[in-house]
């Protein structure tokens, strides 16, 4: 028997040469999930919901940048108690929330968590599934980390659902409005519905907001025509340039992104490929990445012999890539 903590580990080494990256990323793992972190992962999901399209409560991430063997390695699961539904386990689920970010960011982020959080009702049975709450961590190097939680718009009080949430959570970290952003995808005619809003975290409080939004069956072309409409994403032109000259194919399934940070008050353009739809194979996917980054991923990767693919998502930002693997 495999326990998810082991299964998070393995994992986590293939992606990551560095053994004391993958400890803290373990132990950080461990903080979010210590309820279900030592149950069988072989025994399927432990809880009834998840962020990965199949269900997998937690997803390993590591991030690489132009000519720097550097990695960041990170993670998102889900917390919550396995045997507890999630609509009834969110007081705890704010708690743990609140508690992560002071333990890995500081008060100025548990601040600001246990505001955003203050938006979902504790009592409220949500009819659109029963997603509320992320947390992960991006470590970059052992000691500087970045907490990340990812919160489902749907999920919160009636009258905030949606955009307006999106705009309330984009005005309390001081990035302005997000009016702008959707009048442009409303011009542009994109069928951009908002899936997730994730919060980036450090000692000074909330570093950026991202707004998801998954777009199937998505054009090259499209994704070029939505980074032009965003100023400062030309780097993400040109990567996804790049990876089209070496065999990427030209459309499939796209989780989009407009990003707000600090001293900034308008959004940039970001997307992750679904691998699966985009490269034949595993082996193109970190073709893509070494021709964005200019450095080989040198890893070997489990079960690399067998016909299962090991990447979910590569992530194109202007300034590396992000490579997805479920746990």
């Amino acid at each position: 028997m495999a326990s998810w903590a082991e299964r998070v580990a393995k994992r986590a080494t293939a992606l990551c040469p560095d053994r004391l990256q993958v400890r803290a990323l373990t132990r950080a793992f461990r903080f979010v999930a210590q309820e279900w972190a030592d149950t069988d992962a072989e025994a399927g999901s432990p809880l009834s919901s998840g962020i990965t399209s199949d269900g997998v409560p937690v997803e390993l991430s590591v991030r690489q940048r132009p000519a720097r063997s550097a990695v960041d390695l990170r993670f998102i699961a889900q917390p919550g108690h396995i045997t507890v539904p999630l609509t009834r386990d969110r007081a705890f689920l704010r708690r743990r929330a609140v508690g992560f970010s002071s333990e890995y960011a500081g008060l100025a982020a548990a601040s600001f968590v246990a505001a955003l959080t203050d938006a979902f009702p504790v009592d409220d049975n949500v009819e659109i599934g029963n997603f509320f709450l992320w947390l992960g961590l991006d470590l970059q190097g052992v000691e500087r980390t970045v907490v990340k939680v990812y919160v489902n718009p749907w999920a919160c009080k009636v009258e905030d659902r949606g955009m307006p949430f999106a705009e309330t959570v984009v005005a309390m970290a001081g990035f302005g409005t997000v009016v702008a952003a959707m009048q442009t995808l409303v011009m542009m005619q994109i069928p951009a519905k908002l899936h997730i809003v994730g919060v980036n975290l450090d000692a000074d409080g909330a570093r950026s907001v991202k707004l998801y939004f998954p777009l199937p069956s998505t054009s090259r072309q499209t994704l070029l025509r939505l980074a032009d409409a965003f100023p400062g994403s030309e780097g993400f032109s040109e990567s996804l340039l790049r990876i089209s000259q070496i065999g990427a194919r030209s459309s499939g399934e796209v989780h989009a992104a407009l990003v707000w940070g600090r001293n900034t008050t308008q959004p940039l353009f970001r997307a992750s490929l679904y691998c699966p739809d985009w490269f034949a194979s595993d082996a193109d996917v970190l073709a893509a990445v070494s021709a964005i980054n200019r450095f080989d991923h040198q890893q070997p990767l489990p079960d690399a012999a067998s016909n299962r693919r090991w990447f979910t998502f590569l992530g194109i930002d202007g300034d590396g890539t992000a490579l997805y693997s479920h746990g």
